[in-house]
């Protein structure tokens, strides 16, 4: 086990170290990288001045001098100044990262626990209807993209039914409720291929368990149906699930692109898409940096789940 915590560690380091030179190769592949730095109307500057800049920037120094130093203010935690906002790319991001959390926290809710709880129900009644129809319904939410899920829900229930706000996060200063109903869209949304996700794999973990023999010699034994089911299939069943939460958690931090950009949600996933607008490269770096850097993490979290709530694993 010891071993295999050692093993992993190093290769998350490596995926990290991975995403930072690639992050920062991509940004000196093009024709010149003071483009980067300054605006597309800045053709009538002086040579001598792009000069100034370039050493300003240090872009006139070879690239791995520059990526050293690039690494250098990383690990420190300098990610820049913002190019648009004129501001450290820091606390721009500190002060977008909340946002982002709340959400990714009350998407989890929504997918996991009603996911799970469809999951057992449909392992249970195999072969109903009510198991086709979840069947169903969670292969649509894996197929349907979560942009157009946004769309729709925006002109359905908040335009046309008017049940909902359409976008945007509430104020802090507003009631509980009103900051809530403006999470139910997005936090929806966001849940919704998650959802699907563990619905699925419960039902296939359920199913398999279900089959054991160490339930069947339960039931043999006369232990209660209900006894069975929440008691002896679903303890075991419910490692996969568990196991995979964390990179769920991750998926909600790197997949929020398309919900806050649709939702006007002020996170991190929005903030990325208006640094790329802006070509705001130090904010854009930080972004990446940042959504590599909870996926590596929420991996390797997952990965020790597994070996550690699995006794059946073992890692030589």
């Amino acid at each position: 086990m010891q071993k295999f915590f050692i093993r992993r560690l190093i290769f998350a380091f490596l995926t990290l170290w991975s995403i930072t030179f690639v992050v920062f190769g991509l940004s000196r592949m093009g024709p010149d990288p003071l483009l980067i730095y300054v605006r597309d109307d800045s053709y009538g500057i002086s040579e001598e001045t792009l000069e100034k800049l370039r050493a300003k920037w240090g872009l006139d120094q070879p690239f791995h001098i520059q990526y050293i130093k690039w690494m250098g203010a990383i690990v420190r935690g300098d990610f820049g100044e913002s190019i648009a906002a004129q501001r450290p790319v820091t606390k721009i991001i500190a002060e977008r990262l909340p946002a982002t959390l709340q959400l990714a926290a009350v998407a989890w809710i929504l997918a996991s626990i009603p996911g799970v709880g469809l999951g057992v129900l449909s392992a249970v009644k195999r072969g109903s209807m009510w198991d086709y129809f979840t069947r169903t319904l969670a292969l649509i939410g894996q197929a349907t993209p979560s942009f157009w899920l946004a769309i729709l829900m925006i002109l359905l229930v908040a335009v046309r039914l008017e049940w909902l706000p359409p976008a945007t996060k509430a104020d802090s200063t507003e009631s509980f409720m009103t900051q809530a109903s403006y999470f139910v869209l997005p936090a929806l949304v966001l849940g919704f291929d998650p959802w699907a996700t563990y619905l699925r794999l419960t039902r296939s973990s359920m199913l398999e368990v279900l089959d054991s023999e160490f339930v069947k010699l339960a039931r043999a034994k006369g232990v209660s149906r209900t006894s069975v089911i929440w008691r002896h299939a679903l303890r075991n069943a419910l490692i996969q699930p568990l196991t995979v939460s964390a990179l769920v958690l991750a998926s909600f931090i790197t997949g929020s692109v398309f919900v806050e950009t649709v939702f006007a949600w002020p996170g991190i996933g929005r903030l990325a898409v208006q640094a790329s607008l802006d070509n705001d490269f130090p904010v854009l770096a930080g972004v990446v940096l940042l959504f590599g850097t909870a996926y590596v993490v929420m991996n390797f979290i997952a990965d020790v789940l597994y070996a550690v709530i699995d006794p059946r694993i073992r890692y030589d």
